[in-house]
């Protein structure tokens, strides 16, 4: 018998991006459950709904375009999926869409994010970029642009400004400076 496999594509925002990722698929897994979506289980002494995740979300961010798999007992409209997910979806979590799907998905190796920070916050980021190349998070920033004061970012892996500044000498004036992070991609 075939899995029944679905993606979904999600928005996570305001309040919930102080969650943690075991914080979130506990959120995940009660909204399917009051959503009545047929969730298929692990099978064992201690079974777990199937989920899966390409990478865990970061604490402190914004994303708009997520993805993560599920398997259900029994297939569904994914119409219908999406209205029952979303009618019990806390505000700030938003199924954007879904998808039945019959392969395996490929996590991406191209991450962007937008960094809106405070007009003095810009050039002080400006020059962390240009100054420590040889930093081991900054050298997998493949390109970043400035548009006034704030700065995308395009990596080759997963990015959070806060780990990055969590060992440099300026890190409050860094962090102060950070309004707001964006996974855009």
């Amino acid at each position: 018998m075939d899995k029944i496999k679905y993606k979904l594509e999600f928005s996570k925002k305001k309040q919930l991006i102080y969650i943690s990722h075991l914080d979130f698929l506990r959120l995940i897994s009660r909204l399917f459950r009051k959503a009545r979506i047929p969730i298929k289980y692990s099978e064992g002494f201690n079974p777990h709904p199937k989920f899966s995740f390409p990478y865990a979300l970061p604490l402190f961010i914004e994303v708009n375009h997520e993805y993560f798999s599920c398997e259900l007992n029994k297939e569904i409209n994914e119409k219908e999926f999406l209205e029952r997910i979303n009618k019990v979806s806390p505000n700030g979590l938003i199924f954007l869409n879904c998808q039945r799907i019959y392969n395996k998905i490929i996590p991406s190796n191209r991450h962007e994010y937008d960094l809106y920070l405070s007009h003095d916050g810009v050039f002080i980021w400006k020059d962390l970029f240009e100054n420590n190349k040889n930093n081991k998070m900054l050298s997998k920033v493949l390109e970043y642009k400035i548009n006034g004061d704030n700065i995308h970012i395009v990596t080759k892996a997963l990015f959070n400004p806060f780990r990055l500044i969590s060992d440099m000498d300026n890190k409050e004036i860094l962090k102060d400076s950070i309004q707001r992070v964006v996974k855009k991609a």
